[in-house]
């Protein structure tokens, strides 16, 4: 069904509130990589599993964000 009583309609997101999502992201990253420390060799050594897949997981959405607010701008 098309139309449903029960389920709010939600306006789309705004350049604004993608940008805060966007900051409140790099916020978490930069507390993930407090986890982070690097290696004689470069490698970098992880406090726990879980904060590198955090990590990463963060990144993704990321890039996600920064495709959508770039493309949204663009037009």
């Amino acid at each position: 069904m098309l139309f449903d009583i029960t389920r709010p309609v939600r306006k789309p997101i705004s350049i604004w509130e993608m940008q805060r999502v966007l900051e409140a992201v790099e916020v978490k990253i930069t507390k993930c990589l407090q986890h982070r420390g690097e290696c004689a060799g470069g490698d970098y050594h992880w406090d726990d599993d879980d904060i590198k897949k955090e990590y990463f997981a963060l990144r993704k959405k990321r890039t996600m964000l920064i495709n959508k607010l770039a493309s949204v701008s663009l037009e």
